[in-house]
């Protein structure tokens, strides 16, 4: 049973870090995005 805590706890700090990844990822796309989208309207 202990083996299996440890996995499921493990496999909780994974899944959290993959989406702390994938909402920094989110959010730099919207960043760039956004860096262009004002640089166009600028010219």
């Amino acid at each position: 049973m202990l083996e299996i805590a440890r996995w499921e706890s493990v496999w909780q700090v994974v899944v959290d870090l993959w989406l702390l990844l994938a909402g920094l990822a989110v959010v730099t796309i919207l960043v760039l995005f956004v860096i262009c989208w004002i640089r166009k309207n600028k010219k």
